[in-house]
C-alpha cells in the first residue's frame, strides 16, 4: 500500500527529474514532469486520514509550488487558500502567503494579496477553494 510519504517522496524525484531536463533546456519534458510531481502530491494530501500537521501544510506548500511551476496560478492560489483557512504552524502560513503574492507577481499583478478561504469548489484531488521554498522534505508518514 502507498503511504502518504510514498506519494510525497515519487513526487520529489519527479521534481527534481524536472529541474534537470530544464536545466537542460528540455522544456515541454520538465512540464510533464513537474505535471506528474503535483499530481503525486495531491495524492499524498488526499491519502491523508487525518490534517497532521505540520504534515498538512508541508504537503501544500509544495503543492501549490509544483502548481505555479506548472503555470497553473489558480490551482495554487486554491491550494494556499485552502490550507490558510486551516490552523497551520504560523512560518508556512507566512511561506504560503509568500507563494500567494508570488503566483500574483508571476501574472502581473501589482499589490497586496489579500487571502480568503475557498467558496467549497472541489479542485480535484480533495482540495478546496522564494518561489523553490516550497519542495521540501519528507512529511511524516500520516496516512
Amino acid at each position: 500500500m502507498t503511504t502518504v510519504a510514498d506519494l510525497h517522496n515519487e513526487a520529489m524525484e519527479f521534481t527534481e527529474l524536472a529541474f534537470l531536463a530544464r536545466m537542460r533546456g528540455e522544456q515541454v519534458d520538465s512540464m510533464g514532469l513537474f505535471q506528474k510531481a503535483l499530481e503525486h502530491e495531491l495524492d499524498a494530501i488526499d491519502k491523508m486520514s487525518e490534517r497532521v500537521e505540520p504534515t498538512f501544510s508541508v504537503l501544500c506548500r509544495s503543492a501549490a509550488t509544483l502548481a505555479l511551476d506548472c503555470n497553473e496560478f489558480r490551482k495554487a492560489e486554491q491550494i494556499v487558500t485552502r490550507a490558510l483557512s486551516q490552523d497551520i504552524p504560523e512560518e508556512i502560513a507566512e511561506e504560503l502567503r509568500d507563494l500567494l503574492e508570488h503566483s500574483r507577481r508571476m501574472q502581473g499583478h501589482d499589490g497586496p494579496v489579500e487571502c480568503q478561504p475557498g467558496n467549497g469548489q472541489t479542485l480535484g484531488h480533495g482540495l478546496s477553494g522564494d518561489h523553490h521554498r516550497g519542495h521540501g522534505q519528507s512529511p511524516e508518514a500520516a496516512d
